[in-house]
């Protein structure tokens, strides 16, 4: 008389404990770059909400970024300008801030470049930080970078996406 293969007997148990572990769970989908500028928006306007309560902050059309003190920037992913209570501070007053997602490192220079031949001077040491005054006005430059996981505002906002950050002040 022969026995039955043991493998046989055990392939049913076998379905039954694949069952239940279940499917696996889907792959997190990676930020689009538009959902970053979203994000991005939302994290100026908190950050402008303290810095400068009373502000409004205007999405901008990037192949429509303003020139200021004949500086021309080169299109940004997203822009948004800032203009701050007019009760608070009067005026012809804004900041331009323009994001840069995962932008080549040519563009460190280029902007650098630029601010120089708009007549901004370098003026942050250690810092990428520009100034220069004409026809009664103050304009500010900052070229700012930021990181993933580098747990700064604007990063947790675009999650996976350098960002290079320009912003053009007038005062």
């Amino acid at each position: 008389m022969r026995r039955p293969a043991r493998p046989l007997v055990a392939l049913p148990a076998l379905f039954l404990l694949a069952g239940c572990v279940g499917a696996p769970a889907p792959a997190e989908t990676p930020i689009t770059p538009n959902e970053a500028c979203t994000a991005l928006e939302a994290a100026v306007t908190d950050f402008y909400d303290i810095a400068s309560p009373g502000s409004t902050v205007t999405a901008l059309a990037t192949y429509a970024v303003p020139v200021v003190n004949g500086l021309r920037v080169p299109r940004p992913d997203c822009a948004f300008e800032v203009r701050p209570d007019p009760q608070v501070v009067p005026g012809d007053v804004f900041t331009l801030e323009n994001f840069y997602l995962d932008y080549d490192e040519q563009l460190t220079v280029t902007l650098a470049d630029r601010l120089t031949d708009a007549g901004f001077a370098h003026t942050g040491g250690e810092f990428n930080t520009y100034s220069t005054a004409k026809l009664g006005h103050v304009y500010s430059a900052a070229v700012l970078l930021f990181s993933p996981d580098d747990g700064q505002p604007y990063s947790v906002a675009a999650e996976r996406f350098r960002i290079l950050d320009l912003t053009i002040g007038q005062h």
